[in-house]
């Protein structure tokens, strides 16, 4: 059993952080039968930020892994505090593996942007049907034939479209409905797209979305920024208010 208590009162460790940044942090993309639900979390796997066969993660090593992504404390606190549910659902456990995120109804919730729902058959592995439907919903015409050019952006309009379009589906297919804690995450999930790969900007490269989501890589500027060729973006810094203050504008844009 973990405490959530100790996971805010516990500091991040800088020695971790600084190991992290030492390690190599090449793409190899791991099995899908080790891998969970969240694309991003797939993708620091893949990477080797956390363990490359997705299991036994620590709540350190995790902390350390939001710290270097330069999470404020709070944000990074609230999102391990989510995993610890999932690690007290299993007894005797410290750690949890990227599958444990799969399970219906503590992290993984219906109505997913790219997850079949749980009633569907495989609510955790990427469905390309529905990541093209996701491409169609933003502005570009052409995006939805994967034909996406390296100045094409996804914007939160845009994300804010596929948000809607999957809670109107979910809702019409008369499933069971999405709790309200769920509701929630899912639009503070939608907004770590643009918040992560925005690299302080607003907009998102479609280019590297679709590798993202595809293929669970990561960026150069993230995986090591001093040799990354893009220099236009780069890790900022993400507090819990301006995260809350995306999934806002993209519950909104869901109405416009």
């Amino acid at each position: 059993m973990v405490s959530i208590l100790s996971v805010w009162l516990r500091p991040t460790q800088s020695k971790v952080v600084e190991t992290i940044k030492a390690e190599n942090h090449v793409y190899v993309r791991g099995e899908d039968k080790y891998r969970g639900p969240c694309p991003g979390l797939n993708a620091l796997a893949n990477h080797g930020f956390l363990p490359r066969d997705g299991q036994a993660i620590s709540i350190d090593r995790l902390k350390a892994v939001l710290a270097y992504l330069r999470m404020s404390g709070t944000l990074s606190n609230v999102l391990v505090s989510a995993v610890v549910q999932v690690i007290n659902s299993k007894p005797n456990r410290s750690t949890f593996d990227l599958q444990d995120l799969s399970i219906h109804g503590l992290l993984e919730h219906d109505a997913s942007l790219t997850r079949l729902d749980f009633r569907d058959g495989d609510n955790v592995h990427f469905q390309p049907e529905l990541f093209e439907l996701m491409l169609a919903d933003a502005t570009h015409g052409h995006v939805h034939k994967s034909q996406a050019n390296e100045d094409d952006s996804y914007t939160i309009r845009d994300i804010a479209r596929t948000r809607a379009r999957r809670t109107l589906e979910h809702r019409e297919s008369n499933a069971p409905a999405v709790p309200l804690m769920s509701k929630l995450a899912s639009f503070l999930e939608a907004a770590a797209v643009p918040v992560c790969l925005g690299g302080g900007g607003i907009n998102v490269s479609l280019t590297e979305m679709k590798t993202l989501f595809t293929e669970e890589k990561l960026p150069d500027w993230i995986v090591n920024p001093s040799a990354a060729k893009e220099k236009t973006r780069k890790l900022t810094a993400v507090g819990l208010l301006g995260m809350v203050w995306v999934a806002f504008q993209i519950w909104v844009g869901g109405w416009l």
